[in-house]
């Protein structure tokens, strides 16, 4: 009877106006009040934890320095006359050996 009690009073559950009469109807409404209680409980930490997580991603990124992107024309981010922009429509040579060979090579792969 006693168990009953607390329970109900630490999960807030009623009036008290209605009571079970029986150790099992105690029962019963014991489980009935943890399980409503956990429900609640178990999601809680998650859900402050990921607002947690997004406010100090916003407040971080509050204090950071605006930056301003320039929006180029496509001429000037993409040169006339192909991919070198030598007007031939072939890359130029690098002036690093290494490049010039992947250039090579993947160039006698294309067919």
């Amino acid at each position: 009877m006693g168990l009953w009690w607390a329970i109900v009073t630490m999960t807030t559950v009623g009036y008290g106006d209605m009571v079970p009469k029986t150790y099992l109807g105690m029962f019963v409404g014991s489980l009935c009040a943890l399980t409503g209680v956990l429900t609640i409980a178990l999601p809680v930490p998650v859900i402050v934890s990921n607002f947690a997580l997004f406010y100090s991603h916003t407040q971080a990124r509050a204090k950071l320095p605006k930056k301003r992107r320039r929006v180029l024309p496509v001429e000037a981010v993409r040169p006339k006359g192909g991919p070198g922009g030598d007007g031939t429509g072939h890359a130029s040579r690098s002036t690093d050996p290494k490049l010039n060979k992947i250039s090579e090579l993947s160039s006698s792969l294309s067919l």
